[in-house]
């Protein structure tokens, strides 16, 4: 590590929140994860596993879920996926389960901005109520997600993220208070 990025980590520690991860490593590690995926389905199963959290508890196919497509007038379910259009735009938004009182709540979440245009795409290409992947697309995931991490030629000499900084970085940069 250069003398400049340990002072700035330093400085970093002392702010609220302890130290985030390097941006740099988690884009170069992000790239990537963009390479060793080929298939868009894949990846958008890979990036919405990510946003959730839930990389890292994938050991077998029956822990990663089925991504239904639903009608965006449908009740909210889990694994649920809707695209909705508000002013000619399109939107994706994903079920997610918050726990609040002892009860169980599925609301939906927008997808973050800049993954609406890869996410809109793939589901438009799925019929409502079929899921995102086969079994062998599971497999196929199931092997990135179990495989080491391995640098290719171009990204050979940049610094990546180890694949557990990577896998929480939404857990390690934002705190969410549950009562």
């Amino acid at each position: 590590m250069a003398k400049w990025e340990q002072i700035k980590k330093d400085n970093r520690s002392k702010n609220s929140g302890g130290v985030y991860p390097n941006p740099l490593q988690i884009l170069y590690s992000l790239s990537l994860v963009f390479q060793q995926v080929i298939d868009n389905k894949l990846l958008v199963a890979w990036l919405y596993l990510w946003i959730r959290n839930q990389l890292d508890s994938v050991r077998c196919i029956e822990d990663i879920p089925d991504l239904i497509r639903i009608r965006s007038y449908e009740h909210c379910e889990k694994n649920a996926i809707r695209l909705y259009y508000d002013n000619s735009e399109t939107s994706c938004e994903y079920a997610i389960e918050y726990q609040c009182q002892q009860q169980t709540f599925i609301l939906w979440q927008p997808i973050p901005q800049l993954l609406n245009t890869l996410f809109c795409h793939v589901f438009r290409s799925i019929a409502y109520g079929s899921a995102l992947l086969s079994h062998n697309q599971k497999q196929a995931l199931l092997d990135v997600i179990l495989k080491k991490q391995r640098r290719t030629t171009n990204l050979a000499t940049v610094p990546l993220a180890c694949k557990k900084v990577l896998s929480e970085l939404f857990t390690g940069c934002f705190f969410v208070l549950r009562e």
